[in-house]
């Protein structure tokens, strides 16, 4: 079955968690439907690329997205926060852990 038509029902869906999925740019189109999607949240360890985060740019309500071990790139998150104003896309743990009150373990 195709992830279309899996999210097609989906529409009022908040959260998705994808990570270490085989999820990829072209899969994260599918998602377009997904209105009120606040949590596509972690992506982190997937093929997704900034072509990915292109695509999630119509989903004005994404709040915070996680994309460790991925392809993207500062340049692509920089891009997705022009598009959805107030998205938090974290790059690494690094990033992660300052924005939890700079705990390092």
């Amino acid at each position: 079955m195709r992830a279309s038509r899996v999210w097609a029902g989906l529409t009022e869906l908040t959260e998705l968690h994808l990570e270490g999925t085989k999820i990829t740019d072209k899969g994260l189109a599918s998602l377009k439907g997904l209105k009120n999607l606040e949590y596509p949240s972690n992506l982190y360890g997937t093929a997704v690329t900034d072509a990915g985060l292109d695509q999630l740019s119509a989903l004005t309500k994404l709040k915070h997205l996680y994309v460790w071990q991925t392809k993207v790139t500062d340049a692509g998150a920089g891009k997705l926060k022009q598009a959805v104003p107030g998205v938090e896309v974290v790059m690494g743990f690094d990033q992660a852990a300052e924005e939890v009150g700079g705990l390092m373990v």
